[in-house]
């Protein structure tokens, strides 16, 4: 997806697209000045949210009792971390200070799998690629467009609600789809219940 892609769709949530083109004037000029940065925060949201960005890298663990290694840019959290051909869990690390620290692992060379933020698009032009497509890229486009509302439409409620509603249903459609939801009724409803 590129961001010229993802700047129409917001657009057009916005009623500010037609059929012949966009609608040009004052609001347009406003929302267009102020999308990227819309973008950025919708996407940094979801991102954490969904954990729909994973990167990988390598690096090497040093240390004794403790083993630790920076933290790549725009971490997140962890998802998976081998270190010299074996697989560790992710309750075996912690973040401290801007490193990656494990317990209980060996220092040696690691394949660390992480969810990140996305790039920023700040100063992306439309034929820029983005990080995200699918249903994190629906989210972001519906986020911004939530952002920019009130740029756009200063006291409209109904177009506000409209398109809370809409990124409530699509968020909640991720979580669903996306989660494991096999121990709920163990959580809930079993003697072992956290609540």
């Amino acid at each position: 997806m590129t961001y010229g892609k993802l700047k129409q769709k917001i657009l057009s949530l916005l009623d500010l697209k037609t059929e012949s083109g966009v609608v040009n004037g004052s609001v347009y000029d406003a929302v267009v000045s102020s999308m990227a940065g819309a973008v950025d925060s919708a996407a940094r949201k979801i991102s954490a949210s969904l954990k729909s960005i994973v990167k990988h890298t390598v690096g090497e663990f040093v240390g004794t009792d403790s083993v630790t290694t920076s933290a790549p840019t725009g971490f997140i959290a962890l998802k998976s971390v081998s270190i010299d051909g074996k697989e560790y869990s992710p309750s075996k690390f912690f973040i401290s200070d801007g490193n990656i620290v494990g317990r209980g692992v060996p220092a040696g060379q690691a394949e660390i799998y992480y969810y990140s933020y996305p790039s920023s698009v700040d100063g992306a032009t439309d034929a820029t690629n983005i990080e995200f497509d699918g249903v994190t890229f629906d989210l972001v486009a519906v986020g911004a467009a939530i952002e920019l509302c009130s740029e756009a439409y200063p006291g409209d409620a109904v177009r506000y609600s409209t398109l809370t509603d809409e990124y409530d249903g699509i968020m909640a459609a991720a979580f669903i789809s996306g989660g494991d939801c096999r121990h709920v009724e163990n959580v809930l409803y079993g003697s072992g219940r956290l609540l």
